[in-house]
């Protein structure tokens, strides 16, 4: 390996680095669903996680000689070929169902602070209905919170009792509405990586061809790709999140949908026809 990092093993990497970038730049389902969701500031991290370490396997494997085994295999890139078609189409289909609705398409962080938001209990509402006595003299705030203060603080206690109980109910319902909505950027994140015929012919047949002509600087090749997945993705993630506050308005996200919506038929169209 020491080989590797000499001047010419810097010149396979360089060469290596813009071969994968001319190969994953082009704006596929990947890249459409990283910058969705650097638009929609949601699930970000997440999702870039899942696309780097999707094509880090790719090129590893193209540079191992895992074409070797698609070869054999050659039914395994036909059923790929049409779940990917399946999936592109279902994924036009979320996007156009979106469009149709403006409000839905904002970041999915709003709807869940808004709804735990609205379920809080009302600090007054509870202390007024605490306060309450059976007796036909109504009690001052001050012998009140006398009586509270004698008695152990059974309003103080009944107060905290019915807080903790409501924030009970309503925090764990919340968390797992967060964790759904990171669940689906997520899931679709491997689906777009692994359900696309072209990036393993991207990765083990375009990358793994040419690395079998550089022989013992093969990995050099790869280290160059690898850099390239490793920029490629942040930066246009962090950049579409960078545009967030420009795009926000509901006209714009309906028009990014239906790009998006169009693009996939168009990608599924080219997978389903073999071009």
């Amino acid at each position: 390996m020491a080989h590797i990092f000499t001047a010419e093993g810097f010149h396979v990497m360089v060469q290596g680095f813009f071969l994968w970038v001319s190969l994953i730049v082009a704006l596929g389902p990947q890249n459409a669903l990283v910058i969705k969701q650097g638009l929609r500031r949601h699930a970000l991290g997440a999702v870039l996680t899942v696309c780097v370490l999707s094509d880090l396997l790719l090129v590893i494997g193209g540079i191992a000689g895992v074409d070797f085994v698609v070869e054999r295999a050659p039914w395994l890139l036909e059923v790929l070929r049409w779940a990917g078609v399946a999936f592109l189409l279902w994924f036009a289909f979320a996007n156009f169902k979106e469009a149709r609705n403006p409000r839905g398409i904002m970041s999915a962080g709003d709807n869940s602070q808004s709804s735990s938001t609205d379920a809080a209990p009302n600090p007054s509402t509870v202390t007024a209905s605490s306060h309450k006595t059976n007796g036909s003299v109504p009690m001052s705030t001050s012998d009140q919170g006398e009586m509270a203060y004698s008695t152990g603080s059974p309003v103080a206690t009944l107060e905290r009792t019915s807080t903790e109980v409501a924030v009970a109910k309503t925090s764990a319902p919340a968390s797992q509405a967060t964790r759904e909505s990171i669940r689906k950027p997520v899931l679709a994140a491997i689906a777009m990586s692994w359900l696309n015929p072209g990036a393993f012919v991207d990765g083990f047949v375009m990358l793994g061809g040419m690395a079998n002509q550089y022989g013992d600087l093969a990995w050099a090749l790869g280290i160059g790709a690898l850099a390239a997945t490793v920029i490629w993705f942040p930066a246009l993630g962090l950049g579409a999140r960078a545009m967030s506050h420009h795009l926000a308005k509901p006209a714009v996200w309906q028009k990014i949908n239906i790009g998006i919506g169009i693009l996939m038929i168009f990608i599924a169209g080219r997978l389903a026809l073999g071009v």
